[in-house]
């Protein structure tokens, strides 16, 4: 009716994978002030978004769309096939590569199996969207929950395993996959825990019938978050 109308433009999509119990959600939670469950047993069942907005405009505009996924490793789906469990996993993970413009693989502990086989599925999701030939979404690499959080020292046990992986991968897809997935300092990012734990009680009080822990956020961690929230949005 000759009224201006304001389009809203379309929400920058953020997406996090990566085994369970990782700190997947609570990661979200602090980079986005996101209010995702978190605890120690399994807490995400398929996909929980969430919308977050910025203070000021990134490619014009100040929304983000948080989507937080299931853990990949299907330890708490006892009940289905090997098969199918591999499908789930490729399918998420493809989901979260076509429909994001960013996407956090998120991975705790020693560098092993379980990056390995996150990387394997993340090359051949990127291989399946064709992104040599469209644009692919800004990849994130973080190792949570480390006692080491030097990047250098991981950063060269990556590039190993990604080494191993290309031969295979290059005899299946016939690409190499260092055409598909590249890690460095810009985008390798290891944190700390996330909290502090502090004894409120000795064990022989007679205040407590059991023991008390008082849990802080712990700092670094924040200041990791904080930098990884503004490589994200930049």
């Amino acid at each position: 009716q000759g009224k201006d109308i304001k389009i809203q433009e379309a929400p920058i999509v953020v997406s996090i994978f990566g085994p369970h119990s990782s700190g997947k959600s609570t990661l979200l939670n602090y980079l986005f002030g996101c209010k995702f469950l978190t605890s120690a047993g399994r807490c995400t069942r398929g996909i929980y978004a969430s919308l977050a907005q910025l203070s000021r405009p990134v490619n014009l505009t100040n929304q983000f769309l948080i989507l937080d996924t299931e853990g990949l490793d299907g330890i708490e789906r006892a009940n289905s096939t090997e098969t199918s469990l591999i499908h789930f996993d490729k399918t998420m993970v493809l989901f979260c590569l076509a429909v994001s413009q960013v996407v956090i693989i998120n991975v705790k502990g020693d560098i092993g199996n379980e990056l390995q086989n996150l990387l394997q599925i993340c090359a051949y999701s990127l291989n399946k969207l064709n992104v040599r030939k469209v644009p692919a979404p800004k990849i994130f690499f973080v190792l949570n929950q480390q006692a080491d959080i030097n990047p250098d020292n991981h950063l060269t046990s990556i590039n190993i395993l990604l080494d191993k992986l290309s031969t295979d991968f290059m005899d299946t897809e016939e690409v190499p996959i260092s055409d598909l997935i590249q890690v460095s300092r810009d985008n390798l990012f290891i944190l700390p825990l996330a909290f502090n734990s502090e004894q409120m009680n000795k064990p022989d009080s007679k205040l407590f019938d059991s023991e008390v822990t008082k849990r802080s956020s712990a700092i670094t961690f924040a200041d990791k978050c904080t930098k990884l929230r503004l490589a994200i949005i930049d």
